[in-house]
């Protein structure tokens, strides 16, 4: 019946209906009694008696060493989800890159989704490095023969106007 429960030597035999408990008890974000509520038929058991056989199910020798063992792969995969290394970033610049030569603006998209990465994998600080606040001061321009002061990039506020 569970093609994904496999069997392993070294953890105990379950029945069907404690390998249903150990698999809804893993995916529900360990609740107990809706785990027990979903594998046994406790439509007319009380509360109470469904949170203290659950809680029985919990101790049980059998019960917890498979608990752990899927605890223990589903934080593998969640580490494997998450490992990203500035090698990785790098790898996908460059063929992102070459896929973009011809396009700055499909380019500079799928550069945001893997500086968003980067910082989400804490491999930039929040002040962007590679961003600049450099700010070039224009002077005046000429219009209809009257020079126009834009005073762009000064600070407006203490300037003369």
């Amino acid at each position: 019946m569970f093609d994904t429960f496999p069997d392993f030597p070294d953890l105990p035999k379950l029945t069907d209906k404690q390998k249903i408990f150990v698999m809804r008890y893993v995916i529900n974000g360990n609740n107990a009694s809706e785990a027990y509520r979903f594998a046994y038929n406790a439509l007319k058991m009380s509360e109470e008696s469904v949170n203290v056989e659950a809680s029985r199910l919990l101790k049980n020798p059998k019960i917890t060493p498979w608990i752990n063992y899927y605890k223990k792969k589903a934080q593998q995969n969640i580490d494997e989800e998450f490992h990203y290394s500035v090698s990785d970033a790098f790898n996908e610049l460059n063929k992102l890159q070459e896929m973009c030569m011809n396009s700055f603006k499909t380019y500079s998209v799928a550069k945001g989704c893997i500086d968003t990465k980067c910082k989400i994998k804490g491999l930039f600080d929040e002040k962007d490095s590679s961003k600049s606040n450099l700010v070039i001061n224009m002077g005046s321009v000429q219009y209809d023969g009257k020079n126009l002061k834009l005073n762009v990039g000064e600070d407006v506020a203490n300037s003369s106007a």
